[in-house]
């Protein structure tokens, strides 16, 4: 973080305290010290829990400002349909899906061609990074070049991205934002 960033959280920090407002409710972010607001990857990369988009259920916000939603569920099942109507269910909600290079950084977040390799897993080995990313495969609003019927699709497993059939209702699918920017 730079000093000059530094600076204005603290004095954002002091000027909320005084008006006697917590910066967890005026900005819907949470960014206390404690381990429930943040989950660290196996290489020390730090996700913060972000409470400004409803729709995106339990969000994190990786190093870049990304808010990464939940895996969408109806009625306690993970949610499959094709990459047009997910992208739709997305929208709805001040989001958007995910674009391949985005994928290829939260990839690279999780360890994705480093030594220890990739794991969709917190420090801990067990629980996962981002709520239900590990064992699906997840829509791309990207499209696969001179393919007019296929998408990115991206491994929670492994971190690999492939493609898609983009009418197949296969994959999971998880909402993305950028706080202040709209779809």
């Amino acid at each position: 973080m730079s000093d000059t960033r530094l600076i204005k959280l603290i004095l954002s920090i002091l000027v909320l305290t005084f008006m006697g407002t917590s910066p967890a409710v005026s900005s819907g972010v949470r960014e206390s010290s404690q381990n429930s607001n943040h989950r660290t990857t196996r290489d020390g990369v730090i996700f913060t829990l972000d409470t400004s988009n409803i729709a995106l259920g339990e969000a994190y916000r990786d190093p870049s400002g990304l808010i990464w939603g939940s895996i969408v569920t109806a009625n306690g099942k993970i949610n499959h349909m094709s990459q047009r109507d997910a992208n739709k269910y997305c929208n709805a909600g001040n989001a958007r899906l995910p674009t391949y290079e985005e994928f290829v950084q939260l990839a690279k977040y999780l360890g994705y061609g480093t030594a220890q390799g990739y794991s969709p897993y917190q420090a801990d080995g067990k629980t996962d990074l981002l709520p239900g990313l590990s064992g699906y495969w997840f829509w791309s609003i990207s499209f696969i070049p001179n393919a007019d019927s296929s998408g990115y699709v991206f491994n929670g497993n492994t971190g690999v991205i492939d493609y898609g059939a983009l009418v197949s209702s296969g994959c999971a699918f998880r909402c993305v934002n950028k706080r202040g920017i709209e779809k």
